[in-house]
């Protein structure tokens, strides 16, 4: 990939991983550019975590049906094509397990959560097809353990079934990763999820945000902290529940400029969700 992006041989030095999740669709790697239909949401960014050759990226919690589990502290992930399972640290999976309380019979498949991690701001989730291990002798959590010794941050290894959830952009240039919920055929798309900052941070999160005046244009540029994200102009509308507030808005669709793709807002029929609460200590 550098060799292609340091010989401009390239639209743009990215290439983009989708991955079928059904017979009449085709797995597909684009390399130079992203393909619009396979996304059914915005394309978002996240810095690339690792210094040693790993697309890997920061994890701030995870999350069951968008609430807060306190289970990650400086977590990381690696979003690896070549696996075809999902695998954590042992010293994560085992509460997980506990949290998840799949029974061996199945009986509660039904109602099991969404399981979610928090990546640049925003719950990608998985649904119980994507982490349980379903026969017909019975179902169990099919998340491997992971054993990575110290000083090593905790580390997950995203394959195959994260994949096919979510069209993945690799952009070696920035040292960033790009996510959007994968379009699949026939399939209604999944909603991506905005996380809240715990209650415990907006104290200070609003001792942080500074405005200057831009002179360039004279407008106001306000500045606040990681992950905490201003929206104009969105119609907000409960839900009925204490713990999900739902924010409806287009979708952003990429433009193209000079060096990288971005995302602007544009005409979609999909939305993004606001999901809050930290869960309570276990």
């Amino acid at each position: 990939m550098h060799q292609l992006s340091s010989r401009h041989s390239l639209k743009h030095p990215i290439f983009s991983v989708f991955f079928s999740s059904q017979d009449n669709e085709t797995s597909e790697i684009t390399f130079g550019d992203v393909v619009k239909g396979h996304m059914a949401s915005e394309l978002f960014w996240v810095p690339v975590a690792s210094k040693y050759g790993y697309w890997e990226v920061r994890v701030d919690d995870i999350t069951l049906n968008h609430r807060r589990q306190s289970l990650c502290q400086d977590c990381r992930v690696v979003v690896d094509t070549g696996t075809s399972m999902l695998a954590g640290p042992s010293s994560i999976i085992s509460p997980l397990r506990r949290l998840l309380n799949v029974t061996g019979d199945c009986s509660n498949y039904q109602q099991l959560p969404k399981l979610g991690f928090i990546i640049g701001g925003r719950i990608l989730s998985l649904n119980p097809s994507d982490y349980v291990s379903r026969s017909q002798y019975g179902c169990s959590v099919s998340l491997m353990d992971l054993h990575m010794p110290p000083p090593a941050a905790p580390k997950f290894i995203f394959g195959i079934p994260f994949l096919e959830r979510y069209y993945t952009v690799f952009d070696e240039p920035n040292s960033r990763i790009g996510f959007a919920v994968a379009q699949h055929k026939g399939h209604a798309p999944e909603v991506l999820v905005e996380a809240i900052v715990p209650h415990s941070q907006v104290a200070q999160v609003e001792l942080d945000v500074n405005s200057q005046t831009d002179v360039t244009n004279n407008a106001t540029v306000t500045y606040t902290a990681p992950n905490v994200q201003l929206k104009p102009q969105m119609e907000s509308q409960a839900d009925g529940s204490e713990d999900v507030l739902e924010v409806q808005t287009p979708l952003a669709e990429v433009e193209e400029p000079e060096d990288v793709m971005q995302s602007k807002s544009g005409r979609s029929s999909g939305f993004l969700a606001v999901a809050a609460p930290l869960a309570e200590p276990h």
